[in-house]
This record gives C-alpha cells, sequence and structure tokens, in this order.
C-alpha cells in the first residue's frame, strides 16, 4: 500500500468513526456497499451492473449479490455519509473529491 492509499484509507477509517459507524470501514468495503446497493434496483442483474462495477470475472460480482441476496446487514448509506464530513487539512491533508461510479477520488490539500 502507498503512502497515497494508506492516506485514503485513514481518512474512510476515520470518518466512519466519526460518524458512529462501529463497524471498520475501508474504500473497498465502501465500493462493496455501493455495488450491492445498486444490485437492489436491478433485481440482481450482474450482467447490466459488470461494466459498472469494472469486474472482467462475473463470478466476483455474483459474491457481491450473494451478498445482497443473504440480506447480510449492510451499511450502504453510512460510508457516503461519513465521508462528507468535513476533514480539516491539519487533521488529515486530504480532501475527498467525488465518490462516482464505485471510484474515489481525492486530492491532496
Amino acid at each position: 500500500m502507498t503512502l497515497f492509499e494508506q492516506g485514503i484509507y485513514n481518512l474512510v477509517s476515520e470518518s466512519a468513526i466519526a460518524a458512529g459507524i462501529s463497524k471498520k470501514m475501508s474504500p473497498r468495503r465502501i465500493r462493496h456497499s455501493g455495488i450491492v446497493e445498486a444490485l437492489n434496483p436491478t433485481n440482481g442483474d450482474v450482467r447490466a451492473m459488470q461494466k459498472l462495477a469494472r469486474h472482467q470475472n462475473i463470478q466476483t460480482l455474483m459474491l457481491h449479490d450473494d451478498s445482497r441476496r443473504n440480506r447480510q446487514k449492510d451499511i450502504s448509506d453510512k460510508p457516503t455519509a461519513a465521508l462528507q464530513i468535513a476533514c480539516s487539512t491539519a487533521e488529515c491533508g486530504f480532501r475527498i473529491v467525488t465518490i462516482e461510479r464505485m471510484r474515489i477520488s481525492a486530492s491532496i490539500v
């Protein structure tokens, strides 16, 4: 993990804690939650989601659908709320720019 990747991971983790999310959060978990949430309106149409999720192997995407179908407790709306918490430059040095199409973009402040 590069220093930049570690910074993003720390920002996500600290923002989740600040938002009161007790589950350990990571950029990967946010991505998973987004994919699971996006599968709901399509009733689990993994082929339709494959391009958005950028999974070459459909079996990988099926894992997300299994999670959705098993109705595991998922906090798909809370990670985004956690990332919207203002992060002051002095605290973390990063600022989230966008969370779009399952991709997190950040800039160094």
